[in-house]
């Protein structure tokens, strides 16, 4: 094996909004940074949002693609060191060491930006090549006249139902609980609509389909039950990105990293910034933020640890 460079100031592991922000924050205090991430692009959960973005103050964009883009720009302008479609397979948090194929990386500090993935359902058919939807919002103009299931019962399933049932002919939320956790304008603007109607303290067990949606099998209070559709949209929550980090570093109950102030964390010389601290941090605003702080506090780590 050997190391692309023996030290870098900052290794930084996630190119979303807090990891692009804790490079240029990185780089504009002097310090050397390097910013992999394992996506061929740079923006993390950007690449999800399909809806104007409106609420990053004094900037504007049509979605998130865009606001990844003006992210990506702002960092290779910086001098910042980038490395993209980088599979990182093994960490080392106490030599602050990063493994991609047979390159070590190693840093001096080390900032963790690895965000969360949407959790899975994991039940057969849910590979299916056509009918599993990836966003409401990019999907709508596929529905047209057909049923959808929605698996979820926070914002993100209620939201999208709404989005969809403008144009799908029918709209089946399926809910494991007998009461939705999304907020109470999204559910009541939902039962209004005369295509939407829930499925609760349901799961579902299986998608059927050959090689697309055709149906899924639901089990409620009443036993098993099959509903016919044509697309199933899951959106259950989300998961840190933290298997690499387990062992080596405080987690919570939920496997996100534990940051204290100034996003330290409970190793010596590493932060984690962004999704990967658990749902305070889900805006790109706190994202943001954080990437700031974190950059902020490791050169205070790295001056006081040169004299």
């Amino acid at each position: 094996m050997t190391d692309r460079r023996e030290n870098y100031d900052v290794v930084i592991l996630g190119g979303g909004p807090s990891g692009i922000s804790a490079a240029v924050w990185c780089a504009d205090l002097g310090l050397q940074p390097l910013l992999i991430e394992r996506n061929e692009r740079l923006g993390g959960q950007l690449w999800w949002i399909y809806n104007p973005i409106t609420n990053y103050l004094g900037v504007n964009a049509k979605n998130g693609s865009e606001m990844a883009q003006r992210f990506e720009e702002h960092a290779r302008s910086a001098a910042v060191e980038i490395l993209t479609g980088q599979e990182v397979r093994a960490v080392d948090l106490s030599e602050r060491t990063v493994c991609c194929g047979d390159t070590k990386f190693r840093g001096k500090a080390m900032i963790l930006a690895t965000g969360v993935r949407r959790s899975r359902l994991a039940v057969p058919g849910e590979d299916m090549r056509v009918g599993i939807l990836t966003s409401g919002a990019r999907d709508r103009g596929t529905v047209a006249g057909k049923t959808v299931v929605i698996v979820g019962g926070g914002d993100a399933a209620l939201e999208n139902a709404l989005i969809l049932s403008e144009h799908a002919d029918q709209i089946i939320v399926v809910h494991r609980r007998d009461e939705f956790k999304a907020r109470r304008e999204f559910v009541e603007k939902a039962r209004q609509r005369s295509n939407v109607r829930f499925a609760m303290e349901s799961s579902v067990t299986r998608i059927g389909g050959s090689e697309q949606v055709d149906s899924v099998e639901v089990e409620g209070p009443a036993g098993s039950e099959l509903l016919r559709c044509d697309a199933v949209l899951i959106r259950i929550g989300v998961e840190p990105n933290t298997e690499l980090f387990r062992g080596q570093i405080e987690l919570d109950g939920r496997a996100y990293v534990v940051a204290a102030p100034e996003m330290r964390t409970s190793r010596p010389g590493v932060w984690a910034v962004g999704d990967v601290t658990g749902p305070s941090a889900m805006t790109i605003t706190g994202s943001v933020g954080q990437g700031s702080a974190a950059a902020a506090s490791v050169l205070r780590f790295l001056s006081a640890a040169a004299t």
